[in-house]
């Protein structure tokens, strides 16, 4: 096979002539037949210097180690795999933890509130700093507690979710339909504020009433309600009273 000589300027084979392609081999290599080439080379386009040697043999073992993956990988993979999954299990299992646990401390703590009041000791609030408790996150613990605490499955919730579903203004029908869910398993925060807000009732923009025109003969005077729910047949029976009892005084 003839040794192409790569000292001159790399061209696409497609467009030599028969002459320049005769120039470009070795004189040993004269009457040499292009079909003998690699079909490598006569593609258009870079010409590879490694091509039809040793290193370019190796080349498609290259590429398959950066496009595919290797044994060694797919027992690492596995193995991350596995963690993963522990991790998110004990994840899990903390975030339940987590849910009872504060249930039980708003449980010990509103008996303890209740033995104070009943013996009519002051202090409740001090007495929790004193242990160590925020008195903010003792009462939501209370209110976790007695709002939920009915529910064997509340542990299906997060603990953001029972303190948003504890928390004032929430209604009783939202609650009783979360907790409904959490029979048939976790019930994340996106679920709970869907159906928070579903019962929710629409805020209404009150209207203030329109005021009532009364003609009289020194002007119009206009007469306004004091509130949306008043009469205004009656507020405009005062206005007339008192019109004409003023007309009277002036006679």
């Amino acid at each position: 096979m003839g040794i192409l000589k790569l000292n001159k300027p790399r061209v696409p084979l497609s467009a030599l002539s028969e002459s320049d392609f005769d120039d470009l081999l070795s004189p040993q290599a004269k009457g040499f037949d292009a079909k003998d080439i690699p079909a490598c080379i006569l593609e258009d386009g870079p010409i590879d210097s490694n091509a039809g040697t040793e290193r370019s043999e190796q080349r498609p073992a290259s590429v398959a180690r950066t496009s595919s993956i290797t044994s060694i990988q797919v027992n690492d993979l596995k193995a991350y795999g596995k963690k993963a999954k522990a991790a998110h299990k004990r994840a899990q299992k903390a975030a339940k933890t987590a849910v009872e646990a504060v249930l039980d401390m708003g449980e010990q703590l509103m008996k303890a509130r209740e033995l104070m009041t009943t013996t009519k000791q002051r202090g409740f609030g001090k007495w929790v700093e004193g242990l160590g408790i925020s008195r903010m996150h003792a009462n939501k613990s209370i209110r976790v507690y007695e709002r939920l605490g009915h529910c064997v499955t509340v542990d299906n919730l997060g603990l953001q979710s029972c303190y948003q579903l504890a928390s004032g203004g929430v209604p009783g029908q939202a609650v009783d339909e979360v907790l409904l869910l959490t029979d048939e398993g976790p019930v994340d925060a996106k679920a709970v504020a869907e159906v928070i807000n579903k019962h929710r009732e629409p805020k209404t923009t009150v209207q203030q009433p329109a005021p009532i025109i009364l003609e009289t003969t020194s002007g119009t005077t206009a007469i306004k309600l004091r509130a949306p729910g008043d009469d205004p047949i009656r507020v405009l029976q005062e206005a007339i009273d008192a019109y004409k009892a003023s007309q009277f005084a002036a006679a």
